[in-house]
């Protein structure tokens, strides 16, 4: 609401419409929006304290799949918490976070940001002379 009062947003005209009817809020309510996470009453930091899995690595879940980088003291979403036991168990057997290998988290990609393979020569494309003489 506070937002929508710093837009400017008369918030007297949305009660009333409101409570006649023309204006709901339960949209959340369909099933359209049941692939939305709920938020857990734990904050990244606090689930790093209890699992002893480094608040870094439990962020990097939330920017894989496209969210902007959390702070420690925001709330894990349910989502995030059901992959915490995979972590759990990665860690466990040895296969700790990227940084503790000296690696990086992210695939090498090579120039132009791409994961496919430069052309190295010797295609169709190729200049270098045939080793055949003709």
């Amino acid at each position: 609401m506070r937002s929508w009062e710093e837009a400017g947003v008369p918030l007297d005209g949305m009660a009333a419409a409101v409570r006649n009817g023309a204006l709901s809020f339960s949209y959340p309510d369909s099933s359209a929006f049941d692939r939305f996470a709920g938020i857990s009453g734990t904050t990244f930091q606090q689930l790093s304290d209890d699992t002893g899995i480094p608040v870094g690595l439990l962020k990097v879940v939330r920017e894989a799949v496209g969210f902007a980088e959390p702070r420690p003291e925001d709330h894990v979403r349910e989502d995030e918490l059901s992959v915490v036991p995979a972590i759990q168990l990665q860690l466990s057997l040895g296969s700790g976070p990227p940084s503790s290998r000296g690696g990086s988290a992210s695939a090498p990609t090579g120039s132009g940001g791409s994961p496919r393979r430069r052309r190295t020569g010797g295609g169709p494309r190729s200049n270098r002379p045939s080793s055949k003489e003709g």
